[in-house]
């Protein structure tokens, strides 16, 4: 029961921010590999262009250079960021409607109605289900009537 909470907390938390550990890992090698590789591949290309155009129009050329990799970058991280956020939402979605099923959820619900009572539970049970109804409509999310 803990693991699944567990798993709903890292879905949630993907869900918000649209960063998982792979890609901050992947994303933190890529820049160090990167960085290394820019540095003697910028000193090299410098050293050719100032050789053949001089040294104002290499610096230029070098200059427009990065700022098309940085666009690109800038694009693709958002692309990504975007997939992950989707992909997190649609996972929360179904295991929401999975737990609303789960018959260990069922059984547990039982346990607690006979440990404490049916006269003390099935009132708590009637305002959870209440509350959950009025945080669907406040939070504006589409209901299964296929309302998007």
């Amino acid at each position: 029961m803990i693991k699944g909470w567990l798993r709903y907390a890292e879905l949630s938390l993907k869900a918000k921010t649209g960063i998982s550990a792979a890609s901050a890992y992947c994303a933190a090698i890529a820049a160090l590999a990167l960085l290394g590789a820019l540095v003697f591949l910028s000193v090299t290309t410098f050293i050719w262009l100032a050789a053949r155009y001089g040294d104002l129009i290499a610096a230029a050329i070098m200059a427009a250079g990065y700022l098309a990799l940085a666009i690109i970058l800038a694009v693709a991280a958002i692309l990504i960021r975007r997939h992950t956020l989707r992909r997190a939402k649609r996972m929360l979605a179904a295991r929401a409607a999975a737990a609303t099923l789960d018959p260990g959820m069922l059984a547990l619900a039982v346990q607690i109605g006979r440990k404490l009572g049916w006269d003390k539970v099935v009132p708590i049970a009637v305002i959870g289900f209440f509350a959950a109804g009025i945080m669907r409509e406040w939070s504006g999310h589409p209901t299964d009537s296929g309302e998007t």
